[in-house]
């Protein structure tokens, strides 16, 4: 059985994190009225991931049956861009990603600055990127292959709830604060009915 699941954040704090060994890093520069906090942009992020119960293999690239040309159906355009590969087939691109790659999916005139790190490290360069309309993609380290960060301006959940209806796999939609836990986040190895409700 192949299970597929997308936890996503709608809308999400991409507030730059700080060095865990700055003691002062995460205090603000200059204080922020409610106002200011309230009418920040807001951005949407999700995290895809997938699992081949019976072949015990982990990660969305380790699973590469047609859900995932369905999820790359979310992207705003069928052709992305890579700093590394340069221009690609969006499905394709999702299939062969390696830890440390990155695309972008939007208007082909935004340029492309070089992101490398985890994903806590680079929040404050996806801003304008964001911000220019495109929709960025980060590849996360998996058990097996990668699984992958999604970025937007835009919400993304209903999209890949339309894009996985009717797949062969189970897929689930899953809100991330209710998946805080790494129980939780494995959750089809321990109680598969857990997020029944959460069922595409």
């Amino acid at each position: 059985m192949q299970v597929v699941k997308y936890f996503f954040e709608e809308p999400a704090s991409l507030e730059v994190l700080a060095p865990d060994l700055e003691p002062d890093g995460r205090a603000p520069s200059a204080p922020r009225s409610l106002e200011d906090f309230l009418g920040a942009r807001r951005y949407y992020r999700g995290y895809l991931t997938a699992s081949d119960l019976q072949s015990q293999r982990f990660g969305a690239t380790a699973v590469p049956d047609p859900w995932l040309a369905a999820a790359g159906k979310v992207l705003p355009v069928g052709v992305v861009r890579s700093p590394r590969l340069g221009d690609l087939d969006a499905e394709r691109a999702l299939r062969q990603g390696i830890t440390g790659d990155w695309l972008a999916a939007g208007p082909p005139d935004v340029p492309l600055p070089s992101l490398q790190g985890p994903v806590r490290e680079v929040l404050g360069s996806l801003r304008p990127l964001l911000d220019a309309g495109l929709t960025v993609v980060l590849a996360e380290p998996a058990h097996d292959g990668v699984d992958w960060a999604f970025f937007s301006a835009e919400p993304m959940a209903d999209r890949f709830r339309e894009a996985l209806r009717g797949s062969d796999a189970a897929c689930y939609l899953i809100p991330h604060a209710k998946a805080r836990g790494e129980h939780k986040f494995w959750f089809e190895r321990y109680d598969l009915g857990l997020f029944a409700q959460y069922r595409v």
